[in-house]
């Protein structure tokens, strides 16, 4: 369903909290625009030097993932407007450069794909391991689940609110995620603040 700041929860609700070894990355002070702090994510290169296509088609697919405008926002966009939301889209001023801005309400929204953002993390690191350019993958996704981590405290504290959806969620209702997000605007602009 929708993941509020550090605990994403699945489509039936349940708490998954990913385990990570928190190392590689540093955050670094940012500069000031438009009364917003800036905040600059610094992560160590990989090197792809060693590692190979596990196939033809999987080079394709690779090449086929984009960082925005991916259907899963399309999607919950569409039902946001249906719900009557009204937004901005990758707002580059705010740090991880959220996928939905809500306007006149601080709430920053990130769809989050399951593969690269880590949902089952445990599960699947463990089918990882046994793949191709398995240490890549990992340090990957891990490097991700901490980013968003870091960009979670950064926007709080701006005093923004963070609304994680699992791209999954989205595809199953959309509609659902909407009216969530909706609530949690609501919310904000009363002063409540939400806790699941």
């Amino acid at each position: 369903m929708v993941h509020w700041c550090d605990h994403r929860f699945g489509s039936t609700g349940e708490r998954r909290t990913p385990v990570l070894a928190a190392k590689r990355i540093v955050m670094t002070p940012g500069t000031r625009r438009a009364g917003t702090m800036m905040t600059n994510v610094k992560k160590s290169s990989v090197s792809y030097a060693s590692f190979k296509p596990s196939s033809p088609a999987a080079s394709k697919m690779g090449r086929g993932n984009t960082s925005t405008g991916t259907t899963p926002e399309k999607i919950l966009q569409a039902a946001m407007r249906k719900a009557g939301l009204r937004f901005r889209t990758n707002v580059r001023a705010l740090p991880g450069c959220p996928d939905i801005v809500l306007r006149g309400s601080p709430v920053a929204v990130f769809c989050d794909g399951d593969f690269w953002h880590g949902r089952r993390w445990n599960r699947m690191r463990e089918k990882m391991v046994k793949g191709a350019n398995a240490n890549y993958w990992i340090q990957k996704i891990e490097g991700n689940i901490r980013r968003d981590r870091a960009v979670n405290r950064s926007l709080r504290r701006l005093e923004w609110r963070v609304v994680r959806v699992w791209e999954s969620a989205v595809l199953a209702d959309p509609d659902d995620v909407a009216s969530r997000i909706l609530t949690t605007a609501k919310e904000r602009r009363t002063g409540h603040i939400r806790h699941i």
